[in-house]
């Protein structure tokens, strides 16, 4: 060989090279079994069959917030079953002594043990610890299996539900509920290694994105008008909101300093809605959140997709976010409102505004041009302060012209989403 070394040397060379480098037979983990066992219940931070419970009660629940983007489309699936089966679900999420409670909080409790098992001593032993790990809940998977099929025949004190459907039926039913509990197990598990969602300092809409913006916030009022997914006798409260935040027209926007440029491009009347200066303020808000936190760090911690989902469930709890939006219903027209309507308001002005922004936006801008456009767009927001006060240069112009380009695809993107979804309510 080149040095004279043999196979062996040239080996041990490597593998020294790789500890000092990536340190994989230096970092141990100091943290015995019982230890990692008690680490990851305080990422659940309940007992398992609360969280079981809740798991249940979220799934028949289908605008739940909370839930991840996998776990979503799992508890979607409960739908292709017979409708006495979501009804059993629904029950047996409210009686925590029912046996088939206990199978599925005994797989929680199982995860849990296994995950503390199987965690290696050090870095390096990580691979092998998940393969392990997997073979493990496969052989558990079918012992639980086999458990919750003979569940279907059970009366007694510990079936307090009586068990609907086929045999088969049923056992679908469970490998269903395996796979969503393990899902939001593992979610739940990452959630407090995950960076939080935060809100930015200062505003992050630009110039070239101000016109977009206060284009969706008119579609959001408008859609608040109709209501259309909201029950009949329901619907009063959100056209009272709607009504509080509708301008004359352009005249009225324009006088107000708004940027309403892009309205005035929509040809049909219905989809014209100028809002006024306190919504457009509001969302300029909820849009800097999201702009701050549609990071490449955050995409890369939030890999199941659930970061658009996540913001959304943020500014819902988030105190700041709350006591802006109940001051838009501080006024005449909203003077009876309720705490709890309020809520439900913001939470459905929140579902529009993610649909359209953040679902469908995120998806245009990551695929539509070259390299990742949810982080060129953060990375001209953030040129955008800088060159406010710094001389004009080819690399500033530059990141102007990808920064217009970015929003000018987002407004055609706003237009076909509003456009879609007119037709979809119509149908």
């Amino acid at each position: 060989m080149q040095f004279g070394l043999n196979r062996g040397q040239v080996t041990r060379q490597l593998r020294n090279f790789k500890d000092e480098k990536y340190g994989n037979t230096q970092i141990k983990i100091l943290l015995d079994a019982e230890q990692l066992e008690e680490k990851l219940m305080m990422g659940l931070s309940m007992e398992t069959i609360e969280f079981v419970t809740l798991t249940l009660q979220r799934m028949v629940d289908e605008d739940d917030v909370a839930f991840s983007r996998d776990s979503r489309n799992l508890s979607s699936v409960l739908g292709d079953f017979p409708p006495q089966m979501r009804t059993f679900v629904s029950a047996l999420s409210k009686s925590p002594e029912d046996a088939c409670c206990g199978l599925l909080s005994g797989l929680v409790g199982g995860w849990v043990k296994l995950a503390a098992e199987r965690f290696p001593k050090t870095a390096a032993g990580l691979p092998n610890a998940e393969v392990e790990f997997q073979k493990d809940r496969r052989l558990q998977k079918d012992h639980f299996i086999s458990q919750w099929g003979e569940q279907h025949q059970c009366t007694g004190v510990t079936a307090t539900l009586p068990r609907v459907g086929s045999r088969k039926t049923f056992v679908m039913l469970g490998k269903l509920l395996y796979n969503l509990l393990f899902f939001e197990w593992k979610h739940a598990s990452l959630d407090d290694q995950r960076p939080p969602v935060s809100i930015p300092e200062g505003c992050l809409v630009g110039k070239f994105a101000e016109r977009v913006v206060y284009y969706v916030a008119g579609w959001t009022i408008y859609s608040a008008s109709k209501a259309l997914t909201v029950a009949e006798k329901k619907r009063d409260k959100y056209f009272l909101f709607a009504q509080a935040h509708f301008l004359g027209g352009k005249e009225e926007a324009k006088a107000l300093g708004l940027p309403c440029s892009l309205v005035e491009r929509r040809k049909r009347r219905a989809a014209r809605v100028y809002c006024s200066k306190e919504y457009y303020e509001f969302i300029c808000f909820v849009e800097t959140v999201y702009l701050g936190n549609l990071t490449l760090k955050m995409m890369r911690a939030y890999a199941d997709g659930d970061i658009v989902e996540r913001i959304k469930a943020f500014l819902l709890a988030d105190d700041t976010a709350v006591e802006k939006f109940r001051a838009l219903c501080d006024n005449e027209t909203c003077g009876g409102f309720t705490e709890g309507d309020m809520q439900q308001i913001m939470e459905y002005m929140m579902k529009r505004y993610a649909n359209m922004r953040g679902t469908f936006f995120a998806r245009h801008l990551r695929g539509n041009v070259s390299g990742n456009l949810v982080d060129n767009l953060r990375d001209s927001q953030a040129t955008r302060t800088r060159v406010a006060s710094a001389v004009a240069t080819s690399k500033a112009v530059a990141e102007a012209a990808k920064e217009k380009q970015i929003w000018e695809d987002a407004a055609r993107n706003a237009f076909e989403y509003a456009d879609q979804e007119e037709q979809r309510t119509t149908e």
